[in-house]
């Protein structure tokens, strides 16, 4: 995708102006310490002509100027229109300036450069970053431009240098001719208003190519001029006289991997025998091995310089295409191994350019350029017989003339003052006014410094030997690691690290850990510090936390899967699409040991835990709480069925369903049951479905049994209460007995007159006495009141309104039931009289 945006944009997370979807033949171009460029051409494109109302949310340009709320007709300015000067081009996530635009009568061809060369038209008056590393000294210059650039930057420190920047261009003081790059070294790295310089920028991703291959669309160009696999070092001992090794040479690793050895001899001045420091010839020896053994496998000087472009248009002809298609993602500063098989020899080449081509949404190499990155061993090896006579001897003229440029005080035995074997070579500066006041010297004690003297000699302490370095002695500056991804700042009070894209990934500063996004420079994701709280000054806590755009959660290693399962994720923002609230839990939880606990205005108003046995709680707390379960409609509550004190209610119940419930099994009820509405069983018929039967229901509290008898010959039927009956009902007061009597279908009426008629005579709390015609048959029904509710009778309801508010609670010390003795007094003598009692 390819983005316009307007001059002066610094942010590129929208659309911007409009989006290209008609780029011809786009093309991105990057070198290694190089140009950054992006060119492409696009159609003229005519106006569009519209008529109607812009709405009022709309901003439209046009030919005459910006229009909100026009009706009519309006000249619309197509994409072409802001391919203009100064505007902004953003591509392959990188933001480029167009600078220059060429049109015919159909085509525009617009060129951009990187956002970073803005930095062209910015100035350095006179900027000095004296004694100061890599990053020290780009942070100076940035600061110092002649207005504000807005550019951050970030990098390993390098090397501590100097250079004066007079009357030049940002640009040039970087990039140029005794710039910081010349002059501190490293690699650019240009990602938007972000400036990186790494000691080296790129990875080594495994990508291994065939050199060697005469192929459409590779030039390989393999430089073994200056390859040496055969040394012949020398040294000297006292007199002056050269010392060879036993073997005389030493032969490189990769000897065998070439025709015939490529021999030279290296004559090192510096390595000396010398009784009063202790080196004896054997050092000598010692050390001319080890330096040859540095150019090997530092200088690389065994290995051919290589220089390898690919052009995937033209090798996408062949049959080997496939071959070479890694090199498409490579990216510059990259490192890549060429495999020639003649010479059996890997080779190590770096990205140096690359050529990118716009391929549906994805930006892919279309042509790539391969080089040593290896230090000039030519220059190396020139520079050794520059200073070496016919003889093998070093020139005294050479080694003075590079002791003086740098203005170092180097004593040498004979002249010191201090003629101790330890120490070699001395630093000072005497000048007590001096800011460098103190002295440092090396020796077989190893390093050792001084800030003050007594009686003219300076008072040593040791600071590093072989055995390492006394970190309590270092005060200032910065620690780096190699490769650039751990940087320690000494004065500052810092703690960095850095991923293999050389952007920030830790940082611990001051009371604070923070935690960079690896993949964007300079943007801080998340934190771990400690604070104070706001609202209790002296309260100290420990937090984590994430920014706006980021998330946190908890994970925990998955050794199946080499991956991390969370077991929470934090996500305030929602910026995860599987985001719906700020805390998502994925795993169990344990809380046989606490409880979630729920307060309001600073007082507990329930929790959810356990008594530590088999009970599960879900409480509330206080006399006027509840618990309320339902349905969230939007910001409504509707509540289904809630919990509170049953002492605080006017009906002193626990427990409201308001919209019904359904029971499945048995149901047991220990306490008054009361229905406002109806009571059914429901009955499943054969033919009629389900059915509701209705129960018969008295003003007092009656049981029921019903059975069948039969008239004895004498007359008397006697009818036993059974014993489960009068335990249930109490039949000790009087009770009621109805019954049928059973009479023969062809009886006539005058046999009827002449039946004795069917009558209680008798009623017992254990019997009752029937009397009648002999053989009679009968079914009777009794019933009684229940025991322990004889004088329940038609109580009042004392409240109808169910459990909703809060407001709905009362003060159960003052709420004083009726007393139901006196309510029986009132009804007994109708309730004889209905029921046929004494």
């Amino acid at each position: 995708m390819i983005k316009i945006f307007e001059p002066n944009s610094t942010n590129f997370n929208n659309n911007g102006l409009t989006i290209l979807t008609n780029a011809i033949d786009p093309e991105i171009t990057e070198e290694l310490n190089g140009a950054y460029s992006l060119s492409f051409d696009y159609t003229i494109e005519d106006p569009k002509v519209v008529q109607g109302i812009i709405q009022a949310n709309r901003t439209v340009i046009s030919r005459e100027s910006l229009m909100v709320g026009t009706k009519g007709k309006a000249n619309l300015m197509p994409k072409s229109y802001f391919l203009q000067e100064d505007y902004i081009v953003y591509a392959n996530n990188q933001a480029f300036r167009i600078y220059n635009i060429k049109k015919d009568m159909s085509t525009i061809t617009i060129n951009c450069r990187h956002i970073f060369y803005d930095l062209l038209d910015n100035f350095l008056e006179d900027v000095r970053p004296t004694n100061l590393n890599r990053m020290d000294a780009l942070q100076w210059v940035l600061e110092r431009t002649q207005y504000p650039n807005g550019f951050t930057f970030n990098g390993n420190s390098g090397p501590t240098a100097t250079r004066y920047f007079i009357k030049k261009n940002v640009v040039e003081a970087i990039m140029g001719q005794e710039g910081i790059l010349e002059t501190w070294g490293g690699e650019i790295v240009r990602d938007n208003f972000n400036i990186g310089i790494w000691d080296n920028r790129g990875n080594d991703r495994g990508v291994l190519i065939q050199g060697g291959k005469n192929l459409l669309g590779i030039e390989d160009d393999l430089n073994t001029d200056n390859v040496v696999t055969r040394i012949m070092p020398t040294g000297l001992d006292e007199n002056d006289t050269v010392i060879m090794l036993p073997e005389k040479y030493i032969d490189s690793p990769n000897i065998d991997k070439y025709p015939h050895p490529k021999i030279r001899h290296l004559h090192y001045g510096d390595i000396k025998v010398n009784a009063e420091t202790g080196i004896t010839k054997d050092d000598v020896i010692r050390m001319l091995r080890l330096r040859v053994k540095d150019l090997y496998e530092i200088e690389k000087v065994d290995i051919p310089e290589v220089n390898y472009k690919v052009d995937f248009v033209e090798l996408s002809k062949t049959d080997q295409y496939k071959d070479y298609i890694s090199l498409e993602k490579v990216e510059v500063g990259d490192t890549v191994t060429v495999r020639y098989d003649k010479t059996n020899l890997d080779i190590k080449a770096k990205v140096i350019k690359t050529t990118k081509k716009l391929k549906g949404k994805t930006w892919l190499n279309e042509k790539v350029e391969l080089g040593n990155f290896k230090s000039n061993v030519a220059t190396s090896l020139n520079k050794i017989d520059a200073i070496t006579t016919e003889d093998g001897k070093v020139k005294a003229d050479a080694i003075w003339g590079t002791i003086d440029a740098t203005k170092a005080s180097l004593k040498a035995m004979a002249d010191s003052a201090e003629t101790q074997v330890e120490r070699a070579i001395i630093f000072e500066d005497k000048d007590p006014d001096s800011p460098t006041y103190g002295a440092l010297c090396m020796g077989t004690r190893g390093f050792q410094i001084a800030s003050s003297m007594t009686n003219d000699e300076w008072q040593w302490t040791t600071f590093g030997t072989g055995q390492g370095f006394t970190a309590d002695l270092i005060r200032a500056g910065i620690l780096q690691s190699l490769d650039g991804t751990l940087r320690i700042d000494l004065g500052g009070g810092s703690f960095k690290t850095y991923n293999y894209n050389k952007y920030p990934a830790l940082e611990m500063k001051n009371m604070n850990i923070y935690f960079y996004d690896f993949k964007k420079a300079n943007q801080q994701a998340g934190i771990l510090y400690s604070h104070y709280l706001i609202e209790e000054p002296d309260k100290l806590g420990i937090s984590l936390g994430h920014y706006r755009d980021y998330h946190a959660t908890f994970s925990y290693y998955k050794p199946e899967t080499d991956t991390f399962g969370s077991y929470l994720k934090l996500d305030k923002y929602a910026n995860v699409n599987s985001t719906l609230t700020p805390i998502t839990i994925y795993e169990d939880i344990n809380a046989t040991y606490g409880n979630l606990k729920y307060f309001y205005n600073n007082s507990q108003i329930g929790f959810i835990g356990s008594n530590g046995n088999s009970d599960l709680r879900a409480c509330f707390v206080g006399d006027d709480g509840s618990v309320r379960f339902g349905r969230q409609w939007s910001s409504e509550f509707e509540t289904y069925f809630r919990c509170a004190d049953y002492r605080k209610n006017t009906n002193n119940v626990g427990f409201v369903a308001y919209n019904g419930a359904e029971i499945q099994g048995k149901t047991l009820v220990f306490g008054d049951f009361s229905v406002t509405g109806k009571k059914n069983c429901v009955i499943e018929t054969k033919d009629y479905g389900k059915r509701l039967m209705n129960a018969y229901e008295t003003l007092g509290y009656y049981f029921g049994d019903l059975g069948s008898g039969t008239v004895g010959e004498d007359g008397t039927c006697y009818v036993e209460i059974r014993d489960i009956v009068t335990q249930l009902m109490n039949t000790d007061i009087p009770y009621h007995i109805t019954y049928t009597e059973i009479v023969p279908e062809n009886i006539t009426k005058e046999e009827m007159k002449e039946r004795d008629m069917l009558r209680v005579v008798r009623m017992e709390s254990t019997y009752f006495v029937m009397k009648g015609e002999p053989g009679a048959k009968f079914t009777w029904e009794l019933k009684a009141k229940r025991r322990e509710y004889e004088n329940d009778y038609a109580e009042e309801y004392k409240s109808q309104t169910m459990l909703d508010e809060p407001q709905s609670f009362i003060d159960f010390d003052k709420y004083e039931p009726a007393n139901l003795d006196d309510i029986l007094l009132k009804i007994k003598n109708i309730e004889d009289d209905l029921l046929g009692g004494n």
